[in-house]
């Protein structure tokens, strides 16, 4: 028994010793040959403008609105969220294992931006100009958020996937990265799309009301007795 012993423990080191060389040839080149790709992207189709609703129809579209309000204006965005993945894969037959170097896509854009201004008001005069102009400063946040999330995504991306590649079983990277993209970076994405209506609210401020109310020599404050 001790001479069995002796034989068998050094082919049992020497088995665990070559499995581990092989494991870290493969994770070398993996590493050495394999490289991420992200391509992030964003874009707006512009606004159309449509002075055809009634304020009280505004007023039930509205997101951030009061009981008490009426609304003289309103924008709306609808944004569009296209995520691609792919990737370069290496096998690695003898432990049933694959490396992939995520090629992912993320393409951010707002269809054409719905710029409202109530019917109640002729375009040719001062009121309809006043509240056009305030819509188009909610129109500037909405293209100005894009880009911005845009390049946060990106960040994150490199971030999470530049520094090695992602392992799996054999067969299974592309679903193990559709995994991490349906858990983590598509409630990113989102979340971050949401919040310029964080922005659009406080833009929406007591001081704007009381500004667009003075507009006009108090035209529109006068008339419609309005909260903006």
């Amino acid at each position: 028994m001790p001479i069995i012993l002796r034989r068998v423990l050094p082919v049992l080191l020497g088995l665990a010793a070559s499995c581990a060389a092989q494991a870290q040839g493969f994770e070398a080149r993996c590493a050495s040959e394999l490289q991420s790709r992200f391509e992030v992207t964003s874009s707006s189709a512009g606004y159309a403008v449509d002075n055809t609703v009634a304020t009280k129809v505004l007023h039930n579209r509205a997101v951030h609105n009061s009981a008490g309000d009426m609304m003289l204006g309103l924008t709306s965005a609808t944004s569009r969220i296209e995520v691609g993945i792919d990737g370069h894969v290496l096998q690695d037959p003898g432990s049933g294992r694959e490396c992939l170097a995520p090629r992912i896509s993320v393409d951010l854009r707002y269809l054409p931006l719905q710029v409202y201004v109530a019917r109640e008001f002729s375009p040719s005069g001062c009121p309809y100009r006043a509240v056009l102009d305030h819509e188009m400063e909610h129109v500037n946040l909405y293209l100005q958020h894009l880009p911005k999330v845009a390049g946060l995504v990106r960040q994150e991306l490199e971030k999470r996937y530049r520094g090695a590649p992602l392992y799996a079983a054999s067969g299974m990277g592309l679903d193990t990265l559709a995994d991490q993209v349906d858990a983590w970076l598509w409630p990113l994405i989102k979340s971050e799309m949401q919040r310029v209506e964080i922005y659009q609210k406080a833009f929406d401020s007591d001081e704007e009301s009381f500004r667009l109310s003075a507009a006009c020599q108090g035209e529109l404050g006068l008339n419609l007795r309005s909260r903006y």
